[in-house]
């Protein structure tokens, strides 16, 4: 069973949007028994993407197309993330093995601290690098700031609504000429708590695409897997870059 679904959005890399508002959330994916799903730009015409999931939602393969390389993900028996396989598709062999960085492996560095406005925990990553984390009583993170050596590099907030949904990120972080960029990403939900407006920032130099704010509108199909997603920029939609989402099911 496969539906054929036409989206249009900007942007190449469904992966890199995997963490965001544009991908389908693990458990859609567990509910509609999601196997496969290949991406493809520009009705076709540019390049497919494809992701694999297990039976739990977790991405078990990724091949950005127009790329050589393709990822191999591994998970232990609790799906806790182990790290993936670099994989060259022309030679069919693995070129590299990247861990996963779980803030436990810095445990007996971790200085773990509570004050009366919230959680606090400090990770010391190195002799160099030390990020803070604060949270709020309902574990929902507010902050995270990244230091080096005493001199803070880059801080991320986060707000929340009443339902402890993420509405607004906000990254300032420091470039490598030392200048201070700023990066916010807005989300917007429906009744069911599924994101129907998003926001964020996106470039593609690969496909001559310059740095803008985009804004995402996306519909739903019954089952809640998504069924388009609009792209739109100063009030213009934007659709050039439209996207084919095939799914295969378990």
């Amino acid at each position: 069973m496969r539906y054929l679904i036409v989206i249009l959005l900007l942007g190449t890399s469904v992966l890199s949007q995997a963490q965001e508002g544009l991908a389908n959330p693990k458990e859609m994916l567990v509910k509609n028994k999601v196997k496969s799903c290949i991406v493809a730009t520009c009705y076709g015409g540019c390049h497919r993407e494809y992701f694999k999931y297990d039976k739990r939602g977790n991405e078990i393969y990724y091949d950005f197309g127009r790329t050589g390389t393709a990822y191999q993900s591994e998970y232990d028996e609790n799906d806790n993330y182990l790290g993936v396989y670099w994989i060259n598709k022309s030679k069919d062999s693995v070129v590299n093995f990247i861990p996963a960085e779980p803030e436990e492996q810095y445990a007996p560095f971790e200085i773990v601290r509570y004050e009366n406005e919230g959680r606090k925990e400090t990770i010391i990553k190195n002799d160099s690098i030390r990020v803070v984390k604060e949270f709020d009583e309902n574990c929902n993170m507010l902050s995270s700031k990244m230091l080096k050596y005493g001199k803070e590099i880059s801080l991320t907030t986060f707000e929340y609504d009443s339902r402890q949904r993420l509405l607004r990120r906000v990254r300032a972080y420091e470039n490598y000429i030392g200048e201070i960029e700023t990066r916010i990403v807005r989300f917007v939900y429906d009744n069911k708590g599924r994101v129907i407006e998003y926001q964020k920032v996106f470039f593609d130099p690969c496909m001559g695409i310059d740095e803008d704010d985009y804004i995402y509108r996306l519909e739903y199909f019954d089952n809640d897997l998504i069924r388009s997603a609009e792209a739109f920029q100063e009030g213009k939609i934007v659709p050039t870059f439209s996207l084919e989402y095939s799914y295969e099911f378990y």
